[in-house]
């Protein structure tokens, strides 16, 4: 059970600010929630498989192929500014 100073800790950590009606109605709902978690608990789940996935999966993936890669110097070949191997870029910190 939620109470009224739960809400306000989530609330600060949340950055929030809550009036007290606000806190009182989400106290209501939260708390509704949580009796529907506790609802969901009871259910026998015993004969049901355990699964990780509702559905098969699959690796719809390529494999992984060596192929020769762009040297450096045609990695900055297009570049609009280079400085040997390396990009240039403008200083954004100064």
């Amino acid at each position: 059970m939620l109470t009224p100073e739960d809400i306000k800790k989530v609330a600060v950590l949340s950055r929030l600010n809550l009036t007290d009606d606000e806190i009182k109605l989400y106290e209501k709902q939260l708390n509704d929630i949580m009796s529907f978690f506790n609802e969901l608990s009871e259910v026998d789940t015993s004969a049901a498989p355990d699964e990780s996935h509702i559905i098969p999966m699959i690796n719809v993936k390529r494999e992984d192929e060596n192929k020769t890669s762009f040297t450096p110097q045609e990695t900055v070949q297009n570049a609009p500014e280079s400085e040997g191997d390396y990009f240039k870029v403008p200083r954004v910190i100064e």
